[in-house]
């Protein structure tokens, strides 16, 4: 009768475990890396883009972020028409359109907030925040409404970085609509203007709040506009796979046990 020594059977029972978690993890982002090396053959900036960050293992919930690369005016008091342009930008990236997410901007009419439109209320956790290059900008909701970023939200949707320095908002630092600085607001040499962020490192504290450029007359500033996506999920290995590598893992061990 075959006598098994349970211990070193648990042994190799752990090391296989640790193994399948590896290579889930690397099967995970394999597949990300797929897609950028081969837009890398026809664009080097796209190629610079991270849509799963590598640091977040299978499974794991996030956003990103970035700054549309085009410009708009701020006229409109309907927020879909906004929603509407910086999904426009986010599907001019293949990788980007590839996520089948929603857009939304991260902007306030006179009826909806940023906090709404984007499903960012601080009342609500949330998840981590990212940019185009991998790297948060804020952990949560409330982080995302504290007053600042980790880092400026300046990166386009092909990855390219901005240096105008400004966004359309129409909102305050924690997210709400700004009195009297709203998008869409009508036109008027009374109307203060709309409220813009800045999108330089040097000024994180304004990114949403910065200043405010006027909508008065034919002349109306062109800006772009910040973006973050619906919650998004890091790539689980096909179950398939990993039923037929924990298989192979357990005849593995169960042989070595056999042979000892």
């Amino acid at each position: 009768m075959l006598k098994l020594d349970w211990s070193r059977f648990r042994a190799r029972a752990y090391l296989g475990h640790r193994v399948y978690e590896g290579v889930a993890t690397v099967i995970s982002n394999l597949k990300s890396l797929v897609i950028v090396v081969l837009l890398a053959c026809g664009s080097d900036v796209l190629a610079d883009v991270i849509v799963s960050p590598p640091s977040l293992p299978p499974g794991t919930q996030y956003r990103l972020a970035f700054l549309t690369s085009g410009r708009r005016d701020a006229l409109s008091s309907n927020i879909a028409d906004y929603n509407a342009f910086v999904t426009q930008y986010a599907n001019q990236n293949p990788l980007l359109a590839s996520l089948n997410t929603t857009w939304s901007a991260i902007a306030s009419t006179a009826t909806v907030a940023a906090r709404d439109n984007t499903n960012t209320h601080p009342s609500n956790v949330g998840v981590p925040i990212y940019r185009l290059d991998g790297l948060t900008i804020a952990l949560n909701n409330a982080d995302l409404w504290d007053g600042s970023l980790s880092r400026a939200l300046n990166i386009y949707e092909d990855g390219s970085i901005d240096t105008f320095g400004g966004a359309w908002t129409g909102t305050d630092s924690s997210g709400t609509i700004s009195p009297g600085r709203y998008l869409g607001l009508s036109p008027s040499h009374d109307v203060i203007g709309y409220v813009t962020g800045d999108t330089r490192e040097s000024r994180l504290p304004y990114w949403m709040n910065g200043g405010y450029f006027h909508g008065a007359g034919s002349g109306e500033p062109q800006l772009p506009l910040y973006v973050i996506s619906a919650v998004l999920t890091t790539a689980v290995p096909e179950p398939n796979s990993m039923l037929i590598l924990g298989l192979g893992l357990f005849s593995f061990a169960f042989a070595r046990l056999r042979r000892t």
